[in-house]
């Protein structure tokens, strides 16, 4: 069998295993561009988009807010505002010098 017809014989359902033996049989290829385009085959031939096949999607990300260097009572009144809002993660940068100088 020519090596066209072995890269064409991959299962595309076996992505790891396809990849291993691309890589073995074509050094030219690239074993990352042989992998995306396996699991591309694998999300048609299942039809669902490929960050499902990956693992799924989320509907929104968690994300944190920053409280720059503020006198003890500014900081704490910001810092109860974003919990008051939502933010359930916050950075509250500490120093005696707002400006950095």
């Amino acid at each position: 069998m020519g090596r066209p017809r072995r890269l064409l014989a991959l299962d595309p359902l076996e992505t790891a295993r396809s990849v291993a033996a691309a890589s073995r049989s074509y050094a030219v290829l690239r074993p990352r561009a042989v992998d995306i385009a396996l699991h591309d085959l694998k999300g048609q031939y299942y039809a669902i988009p490929l960050h499902h096949l990956l693992g799924g999607f989320r509907s929104g990300i968690e994300t944190s807010m920053t409280i720059s260097i503020r006198d003890e009572d500014e900081t704490l009144r910001q810092a109860e505002e974003l919990v008051r809002k939502g933010f359930r993660t916050l950075k509250v940068k500490l120093g005696s010098d707002p400006d950095g100088t």
